[in-house]
């Protein structure tokens, strides 16, 4: 009997079960026209892992177990995106993300104290900071209008002749319900 001690004892050629490499996934979070999204969410749905975007909407998940992730980038203001991906042993797997801005239809009415509509009234919806007109339109004949934004905080402003300009905050959370704006006369 040949004991491990001795030189001449055989070496077991029998195969090591060795743990495959990790490998990674980097990626960038992206608008539709390319600007980068700082501080947005990356989950890895699989391993419930999620990083976040640094300024140039980059992020990286290291030591990933090879095979077939699902990963989700949400922030505020975007559609959630996910999409698969595979991980490699050893490898490093590069991916991206553009996102669609989300946007919400707002509604409203411009009439009269007595509720009779006002045709033609210009509605503008500018910047809360810089004062910039970043939409602009006219009421119908029923004195309708309707105005598609991003979430977000804005200025609503209406105008016609011979009417009062009116101007108020407008906060774009989630689908709003219908803004009715009372124009008064000027005297």
């Amino acid at each position: 009997m040949k004991s491990a001690c001795d030189p001449d004892a055989e070496t077991s050629k029998a195969p090591v079960n060795e743990e495959p490499r990790p490998g990674r996934v980097t990626g960038v979070v992206l608008t539709e026209e390319g600007a980068p999204l700082k501080d947005f969410e990356v989950t890895l749905l699989e391993t419930d892992k999620t990083v976040t975007t640094d300024t140039q909407g980059k992020f990286t998940f290291e030591s990933l177990t090879p095979g077939t992730y699902t990963l989700m980038a949400v922030g505020p203001g975007y559609d959630v995106a996910q999409d698969e991906v595979e991980v490699e042993a050893g490898m490093t797997t590069a991916m991206s993300f553009n996102l669609k801005a989300t946007v919400i239809r707002v509604t409203g009415k411009v009439q009269q104290e007595d509720g009779t509509a006002i045709v033609g009234a210009y509605v503008s919806i500018l910047d809360q900071d810089t004062g910039e007109v970043l939409k602009r339109v006219t009421s119908d004949t029923q004195g309708a209008f309707t105005v598609d934004l991003p979430p977000g905080l804005y200025t609503l402003e209406a105008e016609r002749d011979g009417y009062a300009t009116y101007s108020d905050y407008l906060i774009v959370l989630q689908e709003p319900e219908p803004v009715t704006i009372t124009l008064q006369l000027v005297p």
